[in-house]
């Protein structure tokens, strides 16, 4: 019971801080949320083999930071809804879906 107590107290404190809690097996940590996106500690591998880092930002969207090919400029390549989901339910982050017009 105190360990629950103490875990929804963290996660109050990040959420109220505009921070994320992030959680590592029974490890919580908070994490400041950064314009640049969090971290998951999850890779995605495109179809050319290369694996990328893949970051959650504020709306719980995730993508990987990608470079192009032509200018040599970082962008950000979205991985989709199905995606984002999957990773923030595991994350403990609340998704918020693009809404359509």
């Amino acid at each position: 019971m105190r360990k629950i107590f103490i875990t929804l107290a963290i996660a109050l404190m990040a959420w109220n801080a505009n921070a994320q809690t992030v959680r590592d097996g029974k490890n919580f940590t908070q994490v400041a949320t950064q314009s640049q996106g969090q971290k998951t500690g999850f890779t995605f591998t495109d179809k050319d083999g290369k694996i990328y880092d893949i970051y959650v930002g504020k709306t719980g969207s995730c993508y990987i930071l990608k470079t192009s090919k032509k200018t040599g400029k970082e962008y950000k390549k979205y991985l989709g809804e199905e995606i984002s989901t999957q990773i923030c339910k595991e994350l403990g982050i609340t998704y918020q879906p693009k809404t359509k017009k």
